[in-house]
């Protein structure tokens, strides 16, 4: 790091300014010397000067040549800077040498590569240092604690009773919950300028996307913690699915691919004259081809570990048996000692069409993922030879088409990209990305379908995924509503414009019509059901996915969020005052038998539901057994869940040992089924109903006279062994357990010859599809 002292006759900070370099140049080579033949300062521009220091010098070329003399003999303005530039190091030099007020005299006893003018002059300034109040600092100095700083700074905070995080432990989540605080400070969000359309819901996952206009027409994946920028995608035919905690930049055209877990995928376009710059590349270029360096790494590959020893998340000696040499990726100038991923040649370069589409080719991307984690315990068991990966594999696999075009193509490393990329062009690409054009022309296709009465879905799911997506708490909730209020706009003059025209009536909107069998106050739940299916039928007419519908047994549901369908129908409900809980949202919405179940001492209330296997024969023998009269006495459970409210805020000891036993309850019936326990099961309903009456407590008409009288009655005669009121009691329907053996038929009759007549019997079987939505055609509905 030496430089000279006495070129520019100011002392060395003098060559930091471009006057000091002008007069420094001039007193080098007099007036005979000049811009090296026409190049550097006719017709240039000046660059960045100087290592760290990277002074820009930012004069036009007319007013820097008007007084310099010009000759072939001597190097260029800009030449001749880069050659006294001053090369220093903030940290290990220039901080070294500034002073701090409890230092004395104008110098320090430490070794410098520099000379002692430099530090000399260095040491005559005090170092100061302005704190900000309250700040914080975050370095990011790997790609992976820059995915973990975007992904969390942008995604909603989880927050438990105590106001932090719901688990927050150890250095790492304490990072998380300081880059969340400066992702709420900066505004961050999950969707900025972003467009993504025909992407699975996040249902959970929080990923970010920025500047993109993504769209697919089979259902992509996302995954969690992944970034997305700077992508204008269009996929018809195929799809995109992103890994988990991966970055993707600069991807464009119609091109489907699928990108492992931890990646990161870049796509630059190199410059007109790319190859050029490394004639050993050896490469034929036609004038209308684009080409773009294809960057593609591991988010934990350390570039500059030397020597290397990961490639793709993936050990580099696996690699080699892949069917690499060493000579495949450096030249054999470079000693091994000094062999990174920075100068190894990597980086696959790919083409456009001639015909001036985008359609790349990333079937090496099929390779990538087909090989073994270094971060899994299996990789170091794992050979190439005991693959489809092997050379010799007689096994013709994708992967291994994917390798040969990835080995076959024209590669270039990561130091050698700096000087061929085209980041002009790269500029002009990000800033004309049609996020826009494409939200204009989404809503154009639902004013064509609104206008012409077609029979088909509008599509808003890019409004759904920018509404789920965005996080209220860092302050965007403008962002929301650029989107969304765009969308309702649009929906509102498209609607004016039909009335005005006479394509409709002029009382224009969604006609809605619901019908329910049963009758009011039935305990069945059916303001939950009628709820639930209006809901449904809304979102299957605009194109949204609800979650909570069609679940096979056996599989959790998620039901919270704004996507879930038991979610919805709850907020339903409390806006119409009717009261009421999740539990009769899943008991008739959700089909078959299932658990619903809800985590403690957690706010908002996280709810969940799990659907039980059934077997055939014991679906059969519940089907036998079930029976369901309705009391004649309908009653409005709003008034009952009350009073229900009004002792559990008592948190009394009878009402504490009640609740255990209602929830411990659930179980025993769960546990009763799987079992096939149907008698057991009779004595869990007896036991639920008496926990029930608890609640509600004593004169609170939870259980009316004549309901007691009919279990009392079937109970001493062996006909039943399980009776309850069904939702919150005083009427409505009685669902009875029969004793083996005996028929609904007989009941009903036991009943009718003890004068209790007023009951009506009806059939009762359990339900495995629950739900269903169906789109009917207009001619069938008359």
């Amino acid at each position: 790091m030496m430089m000279p002292t006495s070129t520019g006759g100011e002392g060395p900070l003098g060559l930091c300014t471009r006057r000091g370099i002008e007069r420094s140049y001039r007193k080098t080579y007099g007036d005979g010397g000049g811009g090296g033949g026409g190049s550097g300062v006719h017709g240039a521009r000046w660059g960045r000067v100087g290592g760290m220091a990277e002074t820009i010098i930012g004069s036009s070329s007319s007013s820097l040549s008007s007084n310099l003399p010009s000759s072939s003999q001597f190097p260029s303005m800009v030449e001749y800077a880069r050659s006294i530039a001053l090369n220093i190091c903030l940290y290990g030099e220039m901080l070294h040498a500034l002073r701090t007020t409890a230092m004395r005299g104008t110098s320090t006893t430490t070794t410098m590569t520099n000379p002692p003018t430099y530090h000399e002059v260095l040491s005559r300034h005090v170092l100061r240092v302005c704190a900000v109040p309250a700040g914080s600092f975050v370095h990011l100095g790997t790609t992976a604690e820059l995915v973990d700083f975007v992904s969390s700074g942008a995604s909603p905070p989880a927050v438990n009773a105590e106001g932090e995080g719901s688990n927050w432990r150890g250095d790492a989540d304490r990072t998380r919950r300081r880059y969340r605080r400066f992702g709420a400070a900066m505004g961050l969000t999950s969707r900025a300028g972003a467009f993504v359309s025909g992407f699975g819901r996040n249902r959970g996952r929080h990923n970010v996307v920025m500047n993109s206009a993504m769209t697919v027409v089979n259902r992509g994946y996302i995954g969690e913690s992944s970034i997305v920028e700077h992508c204008h995608v269009d996929v018809g035919d195929g799809t995109i699915n992103i890994g988990d905690g991966c970055v993707v930049s600069g991807i464009r055209g119609s091109a489907s691919f699928s990108l492992p877990s931890g990646m990161c995928l870049q796509l630059l376009p190199l410059s007109r004259s790319w190859h050029t710059v490394y004639p050993s590349l050896d490469v034929v270029v036609e004038d209308a081809v684009t080409f773009f360096v294809c960057i593609c790494i591991g988010v934990h590959d350390n570039i500059k570990e030397a020597p290397a020893k990961a490639l793709f998340g993936t050990d580099l000696q696996f690699i080699f048996g892949c069917g690499i040499d060493e000579d495949d990726l450096w030249d054999e100038c470079i000693p091994a000692s000094k062999r990174m991923l920075w100068n190894a040649k990597i980086l696959p370069v790919v083409s456009s069409n001639g015909d001036g589409t985008v359609e790349l080719n990333y079937s090496f991307l099929d390779w990538i993922e087909s090989l073994p984690s270094s971060l899994s315990s299996l990789s170091t068991e794992v050979r190439p030879e005991d693959t489809h990966l092997h050379p010799n594999s007689s096994v013709p696999s994708r992967a291994m088409m994917g390798f040969k075009q990835w080995k076959e193509s024209t590669r270039l490393s990561l130091s050698q990209i700096r000087t061929v990329v085209d980041s002009e062009a790269e500029a002009r690409y990000r800033s004309s990305i049609p996020v826009k054009k494409c939200e204009d022309r989404r809503l154009l296709e639902v004013v064509d379908i609104l206008m012409n009465r077609r029979n088909v879905s509008c599509n808003f799911d890019h409004v759904v995924d920018f509404v789920s997506s965005s996080n209220l708490s860092n302050g965007t909730a403008h962002l929301r509503w650029d989107v969304f209020g765009n969308a309702m706009e649009t929906l509102d003059i498209a609607a004016s414009k039909a009335i005005t025209e006479g394509l409709f009536d002029a009382d224009l909107g969604l006609e809605v019509t619901a019908q329910s069998l049963l009758p009011t106050g039935s305990g069945l739940g059916s303001s939950s059901i009628i709820g639930g299916c209006i809901l449904s039928a809304i979102a299957k007419c605009v194109g949204i996915v609800l979650a909570g519908i069609d679940n096979a047994p056996g599989e959790r549901i998620e039901i919270n969020g704004q996507n879930s369908l038991i979610h919805s129908v709850l907020m339903l409900e409390q806006l119409l005052t009717t009261g009421g809980g999740w539990q009769d949202n899943i008991g008739g919405i959700v089909g078959g038998l299932k658990l619903g179940f809800s985590d403690a001492h957690i706010l908002p209330l996280q709810t969940k539901v799990q659907r039980v296997s059934l077997s055939p024969q014991l679906v059969e023998a519940l089907n036998q057994r079930l029976v369901l009269t309705f009391s004649g006495q309908p009653r409005l459970a709003k008034n009952i869940l009350q009073q229900v409210l009004r002792r559990w805020a008592t948190r009394s000891g009878e009402i504490m040992t009640t609740v255990e036993g209602l929830v411990k309850g659930a179980s025993e019936a769960i546990a009763c089924v799987e079992a096939g326990d149907i008698n057991g099961l009779g004595l869990v309903m007896n036991q639920y109903w008496k926990f029930k009456m608890a609640m509600a407590g004593p004169n609170s008409g939870a259980e009316p006279a004549s309901v007691r009288t009919l279990i009392d009655l079937l109970s001493s005669k062996g006909d039943i062994v399980g009776a309850t009121l069904c939702g919150a009691g005083g009427g409505g329907f009685l669902v009875l357990l029969a004793s083996e053996g005996h028929s609904s038929h007989e009941i009903e009759s036991t009943a009718r010859a003890s004068g209790l007549d007023f009951f009506s019997w009806h059939s009762c079987t359990i339900s495995e599809k629950g739900l269903v939505v169906e789109v009917v055609e207009a001619q069938c509905l008359h």
